[in-house]
């Protein structure tokens, strides 16, 4: 026999009941890891990278249990007696930014300083969904076998940045300074059709 009442005929769940035998968790993990290499050319130039690799992921899962939970009507399937839901969400994520710096103290007034570089940024979105009904036991809580009325939904997104940049700094005597940034982007959220844009290809 239990040590805790079931839900009573008026509706009322017996919260003690559900507090024991649900099983909710929320885990998230994190991976980061950089790298800054610096290769000195000459006097001048210098060659500078980075590259950065992230990953986050969220796992939740949800159970309600049988006997001890009131039912709770769901529209497209009735009565759900006991639920589960898990969910799980990845977010990985890779950058690279190369660059070639410039610096020279020209003279005793003038210094100029540029870097040309590219960057690059690609990322994964990920996230997968599935709940479960009616097992109407609480000794498998496991989504596969048991439950019945599976839903599952998700969604994907791979998506791509580049970037192509040359930035200029001219001072002279360090009172007056002249800066100038060009830069390029491409993005695949823009998508083929894209209006407006350009092509070097």
């Amino acid at each position: 026999t239990s040590e805790y009442a079931y839900a009573d005929v008026f509706g009322v769940s017996n919260p003690g009941g559900v507090i024991k035998y649900s099983n909710n968790t929320l885990k998230e993990y994190r991976f980061n890891v950089s790298l800054n290499p610096e290769l000195k050319i000459n006097q001048d130039f210098k060659l500078i990278g980075t590259i950065d690799y992230n990953l986050n992921k969220i796992n939740e899962d949800y159970y309600l249990p049988y006997l001890y939970a009131a039912p709770v009507f769901v529209q497209r399937l009735g009565n759900s007696y006991n639920e589960r839901e898990s969910q799980v969400i990845r977010n990985n994520s890779i950058f690279t930014d190369v660059r070639l710096a410039f610096n020279k103290q020209i003279s005793l007034l003038h210094k100029l300083s540029a870097t040309l570089g590219v960057r690059f940024n690609s990322e994964n979105f990920e996230s997968d969904y599935v709940e479960g009904h009616n097992s109407k036991s609480n000794s498998s809580i496991n989504l596969v076998g048991g439950f019945k009325n599976l839903l599952t939904d998700g969604y994907n997104s791979d998506t791509k940045l580049i970037q192509d940049y040359l930035t200029a700094d001219y001072s002279y005597d360090n009172r007056y300074f002249v800066n100038a940034i060009v830069s390029v982007d491409g993005s695949s959220r823009f998508g083929h059709q894209t209006e407006g844009g350009f092509r070097f290809l």
